[in-house]
């Protein structure tokens, strides 16, 4: 399975790197307006994101044990849903290997305690997890497997393409 996930990364990466690369082209040979052009930026930004993800997860499958890519439970990769039952406080985080972590970014590392708890569980259980105030109770509310993340475009993308595309047919019937 391990080299499966990576052949889709592969393939996930060549295909936004290359359609970046003509949306970047067609940006600067275009005279836009300055709605369009930020509109525009702003779909490159998240390619750009999308694509720095996608090298993380390629970086890190050689730091991890590959019977962790499950797909019926959290493993390396995976998105988390999950709720603190202290607090009520949902958030959502991505397994990564501890040295490609991005907390801004919702990354969190397979190796911390939160991670290691995760690691192997499915949606509905409770893990609880040691902390410098006492012990934490999270609920795995749901979760997305690595291998259903790679390999398609995010929803965030197809929907900003479609309107940086519809706003910029727009523009150039006028």
């Amino acid at each position: 399975m391990l080299a499966e996930v990576k052949t889709r990364i592969g393939e996930e990466l060549e295909t936004l790197s290359h359609e970046l690369t003509l949306r970047m082209s067609a940006r600067l040979s275009q005279s836009l307006e300055v709605s369009e052009s930020e509109l525009a930026e702003s779909v490159e930004r998240i390619y750009q994101k999308r694509i720095r993800f996608l090298g993380q997860l390629l970086a890190g499958m050689t730091h991890i044990d590959p019977r962790t890519l499950w797909t019926d439970r959290v493993g390396y990769g995976s998105l988390v849903r999950i709720r603190d039952l202290d607090t009520g406080v949902e958030e959502t985080v991505t397994l990564l290997t501890g040295h490609l972590v991005d907390p801004e970014e919702g990354q969190l590392s397979m190796s911390s305690p939160l991670g290691e708890a995760l690691l192997g569980r499915s949606s509905g259980e409770i893990v609880t997890v040691p902390a410098p105030g006492g012990e934490r109770r999270y609920q795995i509310v749901d979760f997305v497997p690595l291998t259903q993340r790679v390999g398609q475009r995010t929803a965030e993308m197809e929907l900003l393409a479609g309107e940086e595309d519809a706003e910029l047919s727009a523009g150039s019937r006028t």
